[in-house]
């Protein structure tokens, strides 16, 4: 038990850490929000205490915290596409946006170009 425990302590400890930054940051009386309110002459929210504002408030920490993976996942993709391909791309008057998605879109997804053209079964004819 406490093996296993040891092994999800650093996945346990990024969301300990990432929740007490935020509700540092939401707390009413003295956090970032309080500051913000208080510079425009208004009375600050207790944002994790308001069921519309709490929703809200962890949508954001739920973005912010796994934005960063996702778009390393992205940019790694987008690497992953070779310069061969663009090249084709631009040589072939398919480099603008709208076709240069397209082309992303087979090259991640092979399944794709194969829905996007009927099939095997039209293929095959």
């Amino acid at each position: 038990m406490i093996f296993r425990a040891i092994f999800l302590l650093p996945y346990i400890l990024g969301e300990i850490v990432a929740g007490l930054i935020w509700r540092y940051m939401y707390d009413g009386n003295y956090g970032v929000v309080a500051v913000v309110y208080r510079w425009f002459g208004q009375e600050a929210p207790q944002v994790l205490a308001t069921q519309g504002w709490a929703t809200a408030a962890l949508l954001l920490v739920v973005v912010w915290k796994y934005f960063g993976f996702h778009m390393a996942l992205f940019v790694a993709g987008r690497q992953g596409i070779g310069d061969d391909v663009l090249e084709a791309a631009k040589k072939s008057g398919t480099f603008d946006k709208g076709k240069l998605r397209e082309v992303e879109k087979f090259m991640k997804d092979p399944a794709a170009w194969s829905k996007a053209h009927g099939g095997a079964a039209q293929a095959a004819e």
